[in-house]
């Protein structure tokens, strides 16, 4: 393969047309999970995977084989997450960095044996995190027989895969096929909004103090995260922005504890409207998890994990801006970018 050089990533991004983009239609299907996931913790690293979608294309080839792409993503965006960590901040609000994977320089740093073991072990859980989730995976679905694709770049409607017969056959005569990714409209629309953590980082400069310009976080939020397959995601970012607009008036920060009876009551709202969704993909058990948690358990319930997610999503985007106040517990504020939504 070619090597990268970050500092091509502009040439080769003029160079893509929206014609090399295909339709969402004629891809893998989506499940039709109403959030992204509270595992897709960050939105840069997908930034940073769909550039090197852009790398790896061209006019003549206008999409990679998932695997090809899941390798040369990792590759890739574990070295700049490397250059990130060195000239980042290092609160964990600040951090930008976050949701990106290890790279074996985790290993290599390692001086005991029993410290290159788990290095090893994180390492390589980070790796499959990385592939299967910001990437994105095939997966079959048991029941239906039908084949998904899973992972915050087609979640966000960024990426379009096709499954698609190879021509040969394996050893029992079967036909085989290949996933192939193609960049959708939007991805290449969203490859041509600048990013001020590439730009620092060709540069060789500090990281910013936001991931996102104002342009980018608008981009995300009207085009990306406004979109029907992930209503409840949406719902749940207007009714964060509508309870901490109406704090920050009074010139008060909102809690986390704030926040989880917002986005309770939020979802609680969507599972009536959306009954069969919620059924479906069982937001009504994570809801009712959360009601029946006694006062006394304090371990995160998935709809805490979800406001987690989200909200840190959000901070990430500059919605929002994120402090962790003297009892080290979290509380927002409006961001730069709080006008996007």
């Amino acid at each position: 393969g070619h090597t990268f050089s970050l500092k091509e990533a502009p040439e080769i991004i003029d160079k893509i047309k929206p014609s090399w983009a295909i339709d969402s239609k004629e891809g893998v299907g989506y499940d039709g999970y109403p959030l992204l996931f509270r595992f897709y913790s960050r939105i840069l690293p997908a930034k940073l995977s769909l550039l090197v979608l852009a790398t790896l294309i061209s006019k003549e080839k206008p999409y990679v084989e998932l695997e090809e792409y899941q390798e040369k993503s990792y590759e890739i965006v574990s070295d700049l997450a490397e250059e990130i960590r060195k000239n980042e901040l290092t609160k964990r609000n600040q951090k930008i960095s976050t949701g990106m994977p290890l790279s074996e320089t985790k290993i290599t740093n390692a001086k005991t044996k029993k410290q290159k073991v788990e290095a090893i072990k994180k390492v390589s859980s980070s790796e499959t995190k990385f592939k299967n989730q910001y990437v994105g995976k095939l997966r079959n679905d048991k029941e239906s027989g039908n084949n998904f694709f899973e992972g915050i770049l087609y979640a966000l409607d960024l990426i379009v895969p096709k499954k698609v017969k190879t021509g040969k056959k394996d050893k029992d005569g079967n036909d085989m096929y290949e996933t192939r990714i193609y960049l959708s409209k939007k991805g290449v629309e969203y490859l041509k909004i600048d990013n001020p953590v590439v730009s620092s980082l060709i540069k060789k400069q500090d990281m910013p103090d936001s991931s996102f310009t104002q342009e980018g976080a608008r981009y995300i939020v009207q085009n990306l995260l406004k979109i029907k397959q992930l209503d409840l995601e949406y719902k749940f970012c207007e009714a964060a922005i509508t309870e901490i607009t109406k704090n920050s008036k009074k010139g008060n920060n909102t809690s986390a504890k704030e926040l989880d009876v917002i986005f309770e009551n939020t979802c609680s709202q969507w599972i009536k409207n959306n009954s069969d969704i919620a059924k479906k993909h069982a937001i009504d058990s994570i809801l009712q998890e959360h009601q029946n948690k006694k006062k006394s358990n304090t371990t995160q319930t998935r709809l805490q994990a979800y406001r987690v997610a989200t909200m840190g999503r959000l901070s990430e985007l500059g919605v929002f801006s994120w402090e962790i106040d003297a009892h080290s517990q979290s509380t927002y504020k409006l961001g730069q970018n709080s006008d996007v939504l």
